[in-house]
């Protein structure tokens, strides 16, 4: 199931043997979510993190031993489907094994303290520290007050569609002969490991061999960055203004003819990378005093206080039946979890969804109805395990 060990390239391909040395791979796991109660899944080898842990030593000493010979080669991934709400189609996160993980998580470090990368685009907040979700609704809520027209967009398909030579690219101009190219290369070209019960599924991804980047590595979320890098500087250079998340774009513009031209300027270089928006209602055009959804939340104006951001009822309403069906009876009893487990997890949800959401403009609103739900939920689970 792993795949074949890249062969040997001799002295020309210099190997991370530093950056991925004992000690910088012990640090990443103490700083990883593996070690914690928390680990993630298993991948297709089906170690789990606590059976790593329990060899840790011995296998970070064959982690560097064949970083050092050239022999090492990420194994495939592990898909897992994950309902999404009113479509047949599952999204698909696609789970390294624990030791791949680790070493994804050594390189990102690595990239993020030396900065190696361009992806530090002021446009640009999605997995960027010091910036982020709160920063990205504060600036598009900041920016929505100054400009009467916007342009809301998500990239189609975006990591889907990403063309991995584009990519590969733009990793080796950026990385210029650096010792880590070589892997984030490998990274790129990662594949989900298909197994007979799942290929309806799969089948339903409309993946395409040798396209996409895979959503599930630790490396995934700044090589996608790494892909529209080109993009952002082409928009920067326009002169335009936007705040962008990932693949979830908004544009701002001071009259709606300008929205149009810019609106055609991003199709047209977004299909220079074989991306595109949507053209159909799925893309807003906002005029002025115009409410926007971002990032699960509703930007909106008040004739008292200007433009806000509340969580918006659709969202609580998503919220709150997403809590009720993962911790029901018949969830938790497939998930094999008892009653003080599920109280546990449920409250850890919650504490979760208001941290999140605490800068929100109704927030007072949100956390009634959310602690609400928490007890309706154990009450529920109460009468049906003991009536």
């Amino acid at each position: 199931m792993l795949d074949p060990k890249p062969g040997r390239t001799g002295s020309r391909i210099s190997r991370p043997t530093k950056i991925l040395g004992k000690q910088a791979l012990k640090t990443a796991w103490r700083n990883s979510r593996d070690s914690s109660i928390d680990a993630g899944r298993a991948g297709i080898d089906n170690v789990s993190a606590l059976q790593f842990e329990a060899s840790l030593d011995r296998n970070l000493d064959i982690i560097v031993r064949t970083i050092k010979d050239g022999s090492f080669g990420f194994s495939r991934l592990k898909p897992v489907f994950i309902p999404k709400d009113g479509s047949d189609k599952k999204r698909m996160i696609c789970i390294p094994i624990v030791r791949d993980r680790l070493v994804q998580r050594a390189i990102v470090q690595y990239l993020t303290n030396k900065k190696c990368l361009p992806i530090y685009d002021p446009y640009s907040f999605g997995f960027i520290q010091e910036r982020g979700v709160k920063r990205a609704i504060e600036k598009a809520v900041e920016l929505r007050g100054q400009f009467d027209w916007c342009l809301k967009a998500d990239i189609i398909s975006f990591f889907d569609r990403i063309s991995r030579e584009h990519l590969k690219n733009q990793i080796k101009t950026a990385m210029r002969g650096h010792s880590l190219t070589h892997l984030l290369c490998k990274a790129v070209d990662c594949e989900v490991y298909e197994r007979g019960d799942q290929k309806e599924e799969l089948a339903k991804q409309g993946l395409e061999k040798k396209r996409g980047l895979r959503q599930g590595m630790p490396l995934s979320p700044i090589l996608s960055n790494l892909a529209l890098s080109k993009f952002d500087n082409a928009i920067r250079k326009r002169n335009m203004v936007m705040v962008r998340y990932v693949d979830d774009l908004i544009l701002f513009f001071k009259s709606e003819a300008e929205m149009k031209e810019g609106e055609k300027f991003i199709r047209d270089q977004l299909s220079k990378y074989d991306l595109s928006i949507p053209i159909d209602g799925k893309t807003q055009r906002i005029g002025p005093k115009g409410s926007l959804d971002f990032l699960g939340r509703e930007i909106f104006h008040s004739e008292t206080n200007g433009y806000r951001a509340r969580v918006s009822s659709r969202q609580i309403k998503k919220i709150l039946d997403s809590l009720r069906d993962e911790y029901s009876l018949k969830k938790r009893i497939s998930e094999k979890s008892n009653f003080q487990e599920t109280v546990v997890k449920l409250g850890r949800s919650v504490s979760s969804y208001l941290g999140i959401y605490r800068d929100a403009y109704n927030f007072n609103d949100f956390d009634r109805q959310i602690r609400t739900a928490f007890r309706g939920i154990l009450s529920q689970f109460f009468i049906e395990i003991f009536g």
